[in-house]
């Protein structure tokens, strides 16, 4: 790979002079580097969601207790594994509130997406291409969009197409369990492959 992109290299001399080709391995690299960061976001997500989200965060004495309070304290006391897990089953009048409990704040994407990033940017310090280290952030940013409408979807049914699918009723069902043992279990919404490497998943 480093010979296709090594303005110096033997291989960049053949390529330069056939553009089309050094356009299709740029687009099949970046599509990798997509694609690896799609499923790196797994760990942070996993990291993030039982680490922070579940516990205050006590960093050397200082206890951040936001992303605690705001979803283990009220998201989860509102959506529990019963029939409330779908707001559809809440009472009308507290729906507009509850709603409004499943979503992060808005401000919490550009944060989470940075500090996701951030081993990445380094590597624009090491001479790595802009373009496979934008492809790897464009993966962590849309598994975040995906965290974010498959979370949403998932405690807000309308009967979606995908709703019907199987993968998505299996995720579903796996984000259900985490209601139910939300501190031990299933911290993965997306991509549970963190919680299969770490031993917290939990299929039935």
């Amino acid at each position: 790979m480093g010979d296709i992109l090594n303005p110096d290299s033997v291989s960049f001399e053949k390529n330069k002079h056939q553009p089309g080709l050094q356009i299709m391995n740029m687009f099949t690299i970046g599509l990798l580097c997509f694609f690896a960061g799609f499923v790196y976001s797994s760990f942070p997500e996993w990291v993030l969601h039982r680490y922070v989200m579940h516990r205050v965060f006590n960093f050397f004495g200082f206890k951040f207790r936001y992303p605690f309070n705001s979803h283990a304290m009220i998201h989860h006391q509102i959506f529990k594994a019963d029939q409330s897990y779908e707001l559809k089953n809440h009472y009308p009048r507290d729906q507009q509130s509850h709603q409004e409990t499943i979503p992060m704040a808005w401000w919490n994407g550009p944060v989470l997406i940075a500090i996701m990033s951030l081993p990445f940017l380094a590597m624009i310090f090491i001479d790595v291409p802009w373009f496979m280290v934008i492809s790897i952030i464009l993966g962590i940013a849309c598994y975040y969009c995906a965290y974010e409408y498959i979370h949403w979807c998932m405690h807000k049914p309308k009967g979606r197409w995908f709703e019907r699918t199987w993968i998505y009723k299996w995720i579903k069902d796996h984000h259900r369990r985490h209601h139910a043992h939300m501190n031990r279990n299933n911290f993965n919404v997306v991509l549970p492959l963190a919680d299969l490497c770490f031993g917290t998943l939990l299929l039935e």
